[in-house]
Formats: C-alpha cells, sequence, structure tokens
C-alpha cells in the first residue's frame, strides 16, 4: 500500500472521531434545525471526508519536503545542529523549575516555550559557527 493511501485510511478514521465529538459540541441553533440522527451520521461523515481530502497535505508532503532538505544538507551541518539542540533543551531544562513556580497561566506555558526557544536558539548558535 502507497504512503498517501494509509494516510487518507488514517485520516478519515481521525478526521471522522473528530467529527463525531465535534458533534456533542455544536451551537443550539445547529441542534434546533437537525434532527440527533441526522447529525450523529452527517458530523462523522462529514469530518471523515475531510480527513481523506486534507491528510497528505498534512503528513506526506511535509515529510517529503523536510526528506529533500534532509538530503541537501551536509552531514557536518546536521550534526551541529543535533549537538546545538541537546545543549539548547539542556539549558531550557535548567529554566524549567523557576518557570513553573510562576502564577496559574504562565506556570503552564512558559516551560514548554522556553523549551522550544532554547531548543531553536541552540540550533541556530551552533550551525552558525
Amino acid at each position: 500500500m502507497r504512503a498517501s493511501t494509509i494516510s487518507r485510511i488514517v485520516g478519515f478514521i481521525v478526521f471522522g472521531i473528530g467529527g463525531f465529538y465535534l458533534e456533542e459540541r455544536v451551537p443550539n441553533l445547529i441542534r434546533e434545525l437537525m434532527s440527533a440522527e441526522l447529525r450523529l451520521w452527517l458530523f462523522p461523515i462529514a469530518g471523515g471526508l475531510i480527513g481523506i481530502t486534507l491528510a497528505p497535505y498534512i503528513s506526506i508532503r511535509p515529510a517529503r519536503t523536510l526528506r529533500k532538505l534532509l538530503v541537501q544538507t551536509s552531514g557536518q551541518v546536521l550534526l551541529a545542529g543535533l549537538i546545538g539542540m541537546i545543549v539548547g533543551l539542556l539549558v531550557a531544562a535548567l529554566f524549567v523549575s523557576p518557570l513553573s513556580t510562576l502564577p496559574e497561566p504562565l506556570n503552564q506555558i512558559l516551560p514548554s516555550a522556553g523549551a522550544v526557544l532554547c531548543g531553536w536558539l541552540g540550533i541556530t548558535i551552533f550551525v552558525a559557527r
């Protein structure tokens, strides 16, 4: 089986399940216009059809682009980027404890954002050198 076919099948299943859960959260106006049986069939089928259409664009095409980019990059640059990411994530690990003691909305967002930022900075600095 080709990768696009598998991607479409997985997209159909995942988006169909998403459509089923979306049906539970639809506004009251749609609940009044449609019967419960119609909603239980319509939303998962619509989600599945959207999944069949969008799945290759979400999964396969970005992976192909990334593969082409990695083939063109030298091994030395890839190794420098990997080491930079490891160093950046180690630095981010030092920031996690203080950032998680901040007030409520910040203590959930900033540790992850700090890890992404430090990892990106590590890659950028090590590849530039």
